[in-house]
């Protein structure tokens, strides 16, 4: 197991976890795997336990396969990563626990002056020796950010959120659209039925009771629209995530709807349904009675 010794020595821990996707797919879930080697780019690893299942990793959207500890990092080395003693490099997320009545900011306002200390030092050494000193004080206006730990830190969040909620605006654009012309069929269906409607009325049919039934069946329609749009949103999702390529480690991401976002689509529908068929209902339950009857 890891210990808090695992850090002292350099190259003296080789010691893995594995996932728990990569523990099925690679070793058929076999539990006696504890204890037994792999090697890994030529250095052989005792695997020392595997990590509980949906667990991926502290970064959406990639799923780390095997873990090791930070010291074992030249020994294992990678082409895309610094050295472990080389401090010209960040290739580490510290997650850590707040004291009780801490806040972000105060967390992040207490870490600045040892973050500033470090860049005033770096900015004096060699890498710096011909940086321009416009260079130098771009350098120095750097700060430590400190962010919530439960959602993680992703790359792929950062650069893709803009254009993801640019996209969300073009489909409630969409959307709109669509509602629009969805009212405009319900406007010409009420049309074609004002001979029912003023026969019920006339009838004694209350007014309030036809344009609940009208919106008891917009609704329904919404409803209907929504349930169908989720399924093929699971799809394309689906298909859109095979399509991505997986680079270094496989893609985490899934296209399951959570209730957040069922609850969010089967709202907007009913909203939408609710909105967009009153206008109908309420223009065929106004009918000409004596012209309507005559004809």
């Amino acid at each position: 197991m890891f210990t808090a010794s695992d850090d002292l020595l350099q190259g003296g821990h080789p010691l893995a976890v594995l996932s728990y996707g990569y523990w099925r797919a690679r070793f058929g879930a076999d539990r006696g795997i504890v204890g037994k080697q792999i090697v890994v780019n030529g250095r052989a690893l005792t695997i020392i336990g595997v990590s509980r299942a949906g667990f991926d990793g502290v970064e959406p959207g990639r799923a780390p396969q095997i873990r090791i500890p930070m010291t074992m990092k030249d020994d294992l080395p990678r082409s895309d990563f610094g050295r472990l003693n080389s401090d010209r490099f960040r290739w580490t997320e510290v997650f850590g626990r707040l004291k009780p009545g801490m806040s972000l900011q105060k967390a992040q306002a207490g870490l600045q002056p040892l973050f500033h200390q470090i860049l005033d030092r770096e900015v004096t050494e060699k890498p710096f020796a011909k940086a321009s000193p416009f260079v130098k004080q771009e350098f120095l206006k750097m700060w430590m950010e400190v962010m919530p730990g439960s959602t993680g830190r992703s790359y792929l969040r950062k650069t893709y959120a803009k254009p993801l909620f640019a996209l969300m605006g073009i489909v409630g654009l969409v959307l709109l659209i669509a509602c629009s012309n969805l009212a405009n069929l319900l406007i010409a269906r009420a049309s074609a039925r004002q001979k029912e409607i003023a026969v019920r009325l006339a009838l004694g049919a209350g007014r309030g009771r036809l344009i609940r039934q009208l919106l008891v069946e917009s609704l329904v329609l919404a409803a209907v629209g929504g349930a169908l749009g989720v399924g093929l949103a699971v799809l394309i999702d689906q298909a859109l995530i095979d399509f991505l390529p997986s680079g270094h480690t496989p893609l985490s991401l899934s296209s399951t709807p959570d209730w957040t976002v069922l609850a969010f689509t089967f709202t907007i529908s009913l909203l939408a349904g609710a909105v967009f068929g009153l206008v109908p209902a309420l223009q065929s339950t106004r009918p000409k009675l004596a012209a309507t009857l005559k004809d």
